[in-house]
């Protein structure tokens, strides 16, 4: 949301004190991590207030299959104003790869080509009364189809309407989705979403009632793109010729919610209503999904089976009590129960500002983690709770929860990255106001091997980020970090109100290690299929890694599967084949059994050493 009230005082010593212990507490060891300088982003195009380029801040960021990264947010007329401003509008830009392989020791600047969607109203109408009407994919749920185009649902729409002095907006949803093609990178025209969230003749006018601010985009194993709930009109006013306003988003008219659930079939260009909020018994939608700022749904690697009905999603609302759902056309029964919370009493949502992964699907056996696989880790969230530093996780297989470890900083709304190495990194987030900012500008690197042991990183990134940060493990293992509110609180009279226009990368410990170098794998693998890779040295594991598509702490693409190796590593015959002194090695393994593990679409191949150091990635396409 864009507007929160302080905590009363009391809350926020008590946060500050116990901030101040954990900062004391961090063990003396760190990991050896690096953060880049600082890279600004401006638009390539001038502008009459800023003739070198309107800067952009990024708040949704995906890597596309060629290694590119797609990005957008808002525009700004400076990096850093006083008092802080930011534009109505927004931008969508694509950074190149060698834009991304830069490794900036002082300060850099990219200028950028927008690419902007084919928005369906950003118009004024001058009749009376005077209206101003604005959409913008911007708070769009995202992820990638099968085939590497990023499908985005819904976003924001303003509207501004003007009748004598007085000004009325309201922010609302967009009714359509629309696809960027990787092929061409280009935007597709708009897709109608199905699903109503309320009755007509309960919204306001340039709003039909299929609206979504704020849903959740996931890929099915079988490739359809499931777009789960959001929020149809956010907050603000607006008045029709005349009329008292009609205000939302206060305790008087709370935000409308669209708890509908539907599919979109890319074979068959078709949405299809999944989960009613307005059906009965099974098939009504439980309102625990719901959450503020996104949904956190997961496809399950194995289906998890209560008495005799099975269940293939996984979902998290604000409240932090898991709901399970099948998405099968034929189901019969759509919802589970609705499960034990995160925090059991929590007086505070606190899986609101949460960030939530599945953690990596391992093979077991001497390779298996001490979770089983589909288990899901939440770090952070909460409204001010007492769990705002801790990681939880759930399993679905079993219904339940522990806690497993607590980070060195409290953080709301911090990104939680998958590693190659099987780790899992904790960036970004903030506290509350006057909290120290060092533990927040240092990376906390989980250890699942070591049973969820926390390690802070040794440097510290140039500035705290909050509210709308983005992250994205790249093919060279490096972390781009970027946007986010200047402080990080969000708060309505702070002075961080406004989005970042720059990132950073975060070089994690492994990136200055001697890298083994993976020369060869296939463009793409079928499920079950026997394929090789070669090396220059010998492989310990190799894992696939999805291409991330994050915002608002939540990458709705993001897994980690690892891979079985086929026999030995063996070198090729005669060894150094290229006259470089390097002996190639060649190294078979087998794809993933089935989409339930994998979904299908574009992962990063990464092959690990002995030291699990791993290599710069191949993206490869894993498919039915």
């Amino acid at each position: 949301m864009n507007s929160r009230k302080l905590p009363p005082p009391s809350v926020l010593m008590r946060a500050v004190l116990v901030t101040a212990f954990l900062q004391s507490a961090v063990c003396a060891q760190q990991a050896n991590d690096s953060w880049s300088a600082r890279v600004i982003l401006r638009d390539n195009t001038p502008d009459v207030l800023e003739p070198g380029g309107e800067f952009l801040a990024p708040a949704h960021a995906s890597l596309l299959p060629d290694g590119r990264v797609l990005i957008w947010g808002f525009r700004q007329p400076v990096v850093s104003p006083t008092p802080p401003v930011s534009r109505a509008y927004s931008f969508a830009a694509v950074i190149g790869v060698e834009q991304l392989s830069i490794r900036p020791t002082v300060q850099t600047t990219l200028q950028l080509q927008t690419n902007e969607p084919p928005v369906r109203l950003d118009t004024v109408q001058l009749t009376p009364p005077l209206t101003l009407v604005s959409d913008q994919i911007f708070c769009g749920g995202h992820a990638f189809d099968a085939d590497g185009n990023l499908f985005v649902a819904g976003g924001l729409r303003k509207v501004f309407t003007t009748i004598g002095n007085t000004t009325y907006g309201v922010s609302g949803g967009l009714e359509y989705a629309m696809r960027w093609l990787s092929g061409s990178s280009s935007w597709s025209n708009r897709i109608d979403l199905l699903a109503l969230g309320s009755k007509p003749g309960e919204i306001p006018m340039f709003f039909e009632g299929r609206e979504r601010y704020y849903p959740t985009v996931t890929k099915l194993a079988d490739g359809r793109m499931m777009t789960t709930s959001g929020v149809q009109i956010l907050e603000g006013c607006v008045t029709v010729s005349g009329q008292p306003p009609v205000c939302y988003g206060g305790p008087q008219s709370p935000s409308p919610r669209n708890l509908s659930i539907e599919t979109w079939d890319p074979s068959g260009m078709q949405f299809e209503l999944s989960s009613d909020p307005s059906a009965s018994g099974s098939a009504l939608t439980p309102p625990e999904i719901f959450n503020g700022d996104y949904t956190h749904v997961f496809v399950l690697p194995t289906p998890a089976t209560i008495g005799s009905e099975s269940f293939d999603v996984a979902m998290f609302g604000e409240t932090g009590e898991p709901v399970l759902m099948s998405s099968s056309t034929s189901s019969t029964t759509r919802w589970s129960s609705v499960f034990a919370q995160r925090v059991a009493g929590a007086a505070q949502l606190p899986n609101k500002g949460a960030s939530t992964l599945m953690l990596p699907i391992r093979l077991g056996g001497e390779d298996a983690f001490p979770y089983a696989p589909g288990t899901m880790l939440c770090a952070g969230g909460g409204e001010m709770g007492a769990h705002h530093d801790q990681i939880d996780v759930w399993d679905p297989y079993a219904q339940s929860w522990n806690l497993k470890a607590n980070m060195t900083a409290r953080r709301h709304h911090p990104s939680t990255v998958l590693m190659p190495d099987g780790s899992v990194v904790a960036v970004a987030g903030h506290d509350v106001p006057g909290a120290p900012t060092a533990p927040l500008r240092r990376a906390d690197y989980v250890d699942l091997r070591n049973n969820f042991s926390v390690t802070a990183g040794a440097s510290q990134s140039y500035t705290v980020r909050g509210y709308h940060t983005i992250t994205l493990l790249l093919p060279d293992g490096r972390i781009l970090v970027g946007g986010g509110r200047s402080v990080g609180s969000g708060f309505v009279g702070s002075d961080d109100f406004m989005e970042r226009a720059d990132f950073e990368f975060l070089e994690p410990p492994y990136y200055s290690k001697p890298r083994p170098k993976l020369f060869s794998a296939p463009a793409e693998i079928a499920y079950g299929q026997e394929f090789s890779i070669t090396t220059d040295r010998y492989v310990r594991e190799i894992v696939l890694i999805s291409l991330g598509s994050m915002t608002h702490s939540v990458d709705m693409n993001q897994r980690y599967v690892q891979v079985q190796k086929v026999g030995a590593s063996l070198p090729i015959f005669p060894g150094d084949n290229d006259g470089d002194g390097e002996i190639q090695r060649l190294q078979n393994a087998r794809a993933p059994a089935n989409a339930n593990v994998a979904p299908p679409g574009h992962y990063m191949l990464f092959a690990l050493d002995s030291a699990l150091t791993p290599s710069v990635a191949k993206i490869v396409k894993v498919r039915p």
